[in-house]
């Protein structure tokens, strides 16, 4: 399972890079966005077909790891989960947003308001507090609801309220015997859960997937990395097609909503079991040092890419979907480009200390 664990981590970060690049909304002409409908079908499609599904699978990896070698989750190992997450989270979430709003700060006064909801320089000390939590709070814009300043790291919010309830969690579970996460998933499902931000409806559900699976001390069986991860791809495909007709052509009803989150548990199982086929014909996909740049590459994408795809994008406005569709390849592979180059820089010449501050000590 670790093996599976580590080869599957930079992948699933390379997906939620190009699932952050959309080249129209960086248009300089917003009139124009009509003539891009082959290109956004096109990310459209990846993105509810594909990219929805990486945090999923990052949560349950999470929930995993946080109990497989617990034998009894007593005050003692609750105080050593969180220390240690003091230093793998907390600690990078803080800096991390902290440079971001650096970085604001000084492009609102060098070059523009950033971000363009209320300049940096216009934060009290209020919405400063609020911008490590909630950023659609400072903008008043429920489209920012729930997102930080470096907006990937609501994932490493959601993961460390989750931590800290994990008592109540592994009780419900424990006790329960897992029946909760019927609950859970409903929950998730039928998106009932109203905003607290943290944890989300997707967080405490795939957390405790994850986290259950830990406890029972499950390990995905060697034979299930046989030809029936095939089948569990042809049952998603062909659940998607009607779906994806559906969302994108046609109105979106409730029940397919429904549909589609149960879908999604398809496509999960389908990726996990694929990746489980290819670990068994090659144990180690990728170096360690690329392996290991998961969590910096998560944090570091998201200001480089939405810099990159304002400076790019008007290069290829009038080329139309062909344009948008080369932005789309050429900006997030700069940036993973340059992310692998910083942390290798991070990890061999930085001090040690540094490197911790920026990576958890991964």
């Amino acid at each position: 399972m670790r093996s599976l664990i580590s080869n599957i981590r930079f992948p699933l970060c390379v997906l939620i890079v190009f699932m952050h690049c959309n080249p129209p909304v960086f248009c300089e002409s917003i009139v124009r966005l009509g003539t891009y409908r082959e290109f956004n079908l096109f990310h459209g499609f990846l993105y509810e077909s594909l990219f929805r599904l990486c945090v999923p699978i990052f949560f349950i990896i999470s929930g995993y790891l946080f109990f497989i070698n617990i034998d009894q989750f007593t005050k003692g190992v609750y105080c050593e989960k969180l220390h240690r997450r003091l230093h793998s989270l907390l600690i990078p979430y803080l800096v991390w947003n902290g440079v971001v709003f650096l970085l604001y700060y000084l492009g609102s006064m060098t070059i523009a308001p950033m971000p363009s909801g209320k300049a940096a320089t216009s934060f009290s000390f209020s919405d400063f507090i609020w911008s490590f939590w909630n950023i659609g709070h400072v903008y008043g814009d429920d489209s920012f609801t729930g997102l930080v300043l470096d907006i990937p790291l609501w994932y490493v919010r959601d993961l460390m309220v989750i931590s800290l309830l994990s008592p109540l969690l592994y009780l419900l579970l424990t006790k329960t015997k897992g029946f909760i996460l019927l609950v859970f998933a409903v929950l998730w499902a039928g998106e009932l859960i109203p905003d607290f931000y943290a944890p989300s409806d997707q967080a405490l559900f795939f957390f405790s997937l994850g986290a259950y699976a830990g406890i029972r001390k499950f390990v995905i069986p060697v034979e299930w990395g046989d030809k029936r991860c095939y089948l569990f791809l042809l049952i998603y495909l062909l659940l998607a097609v009607p779906i994806l007709y559906f969302r994108f052509f046609r109105s979106f009803e409730v029940f397919w909503v429904w549909i589609k989150h149960v879908n999604d548990l398809f496509g999960i199982a389908t990726i996990l079991l694929l990746a489980l086929r290819l670990t068994q014909k090659k144990e180690s996909w990728l170096p360690s040092t690329i392996s290991g740049s998961s969590f910096f590459l998560y944090a570091f994408f998201s200001m480089p890419l939405l810099l990159l795809q304002k400076l790019i994008v008007p290069l290829f406005e009038s080329y139309g979907s062909k344009g948008m569709l080369a932005c789309f390849l050429i900006c997030p592979t700069m940036v993973i480009a340059l992310g692998l180059i910083c942390y290798w820089c991070l990890k061999r010449v930085a001090p040690a200390w540094l490197s911790r501050l920026f990576t958890g000590g991964r």
